[in-house]
């Protein structure tokens, strides 16, 4: 799937170029539950988890992603 059909556009590219490393991919979380998450790449639908490092960073719910929100993985 194109990420331009999700919304992706040259705001969000920027930002990713900004933030990403080499071997990082653009996704966008299309469901959560119980903290695991369910991220749509180009390359397809893929299940993913936050490190523990952003869990323990976080203080409140909305530091955390929600369905809609375009992540680096």
């Amino acid at each position: 799937m194109r990420l331009d059909a999700l919304g992706w556009s040259g705001f969000y590219a920027g930002h990713f170029a900004a933030q990403a490393g080499e071997d990082h991919v653009p996704g966008r979380v299309i469901a959560e539950h119980k903290g695991q998450y369910r991220v749509q790449t180009e390359a397809g639908e893929m299940a993913a988890i936050l490190p523990g490092k952003v869990l323990h960073a976080a203080t409140r719910r909305d530091e955390l992603p929600v369905v809609g929100d375009w992540v680096i993985l």
